[in-house]
Order: C-alpha cells, then structure tokens, then sequence
C-alpha cells in the first residue's frame, strides 16, 4: 500500500495484511487535514460570545474526535471534490 501524497486522497485499500506504519501514518495525515479543515471552517463562523467561542473551540479543537472524518476521507476516494470532503468532515 502507498500512501497518497494528496492529503484529500483516499488510503488505498489494497494492502497485503497488516501494514499498521502505513496505516498509522495515513490517519496521522487524516487528522492534520481534518484539523486544517476544522480551523478554516470555525475562522469563518460565528461561535457566539467570547466566552462560548473559546469553549466551542476548546471542544472541537481537542483531542481524539478523528475518527469519523477519516472515514469520510476514506470513503470519498480520490475522485471526491476536496471542498465536498471537507464539509463533510467538518458536518
């Protein structure tokens, strides 16, 4: 398995068994994009007063809470529109 240069790429599937470096890199490269992608969409919205946007950020902006988003990366392949991924992602 190869792992994909284009970070809105889908991970190749056709690994023979048990490849958990390229594995483990591939969701460390998923989660660099889902954050990037996070960060563009919060600097965009409205989160309410001080208070609640540093809470909501805090919330969102923590640890763990990847997995979802690289399953969508995953299940977008490569052809998807990286705009439309991102959306997703961040849904």
């Amino acid at each position: 398995m190869t792992l994909p240069s284009d970070p809105g790429a889908a991970l190749d599937s056709s690994t023979n068994g048990g490849d958990l470096e390229v594995g483990g890199r591939w969701l460390e490269d998923s989660r660099r994009w889902f954050e990037g992608a996070l960060e563009r969409f919060l600097a965009h919205t409205d989160l309410g007063p001080p208070a609640l946007a540093e809470a909501v950020k805090y919330a969102l902006l923590g640890g763990g809470k990847r997995v979802r988003p690289a399953i969508v990366r995953l299940l977008g392949g490569a052809g998807a529109d990286p705009a439309a991924l991102e959306a997703a992602a961040v849904a």
